[in-house]
């Protein structure tokens, strides 16, 4: 069990440092802004339990009743905006 403790906190550690380095390397312009994507997460809870039918070792039927947390996350990206650099040099 505490195997998975220290697993799990060492996983959310790395992720934190991941995000600040990223984050770091937005600020310095090294790394380029995300912001043709946008993504959503949506939660809902379900009660009830499960029930599989097999036959001939292929999942045919499925029925789950009880209570759990189900995530949905959407990646969407944002409508082209035609973006033009305007040179000091043009004339």
């Amino acid at each position: 069990m505490w195997e998975r403790i220290v697993q799990g906190l060492a996983w959310d550690t790395m992720k934190v440092l991941v995000r600040k380095a990223i984050e770091t390397l937005k600020h310095k312009g090294v790394a380029p802004a995300s912001e043709d994507q946008k993504v959503t997460q949506k939660e809902a809870t379900e009660l009830g339990f499960a029930w599989t039918n097999y036959l001939n070792g292929k999942k045919q039927y499925h029925l789950f009743l009880g209570l759990k947390k189900v995530y949905v996350r959407e990646t969407k990206r944002k409508p082209e905006v035609s973006r033009e650099r305007k040179s000091n040099f043009s004339k």
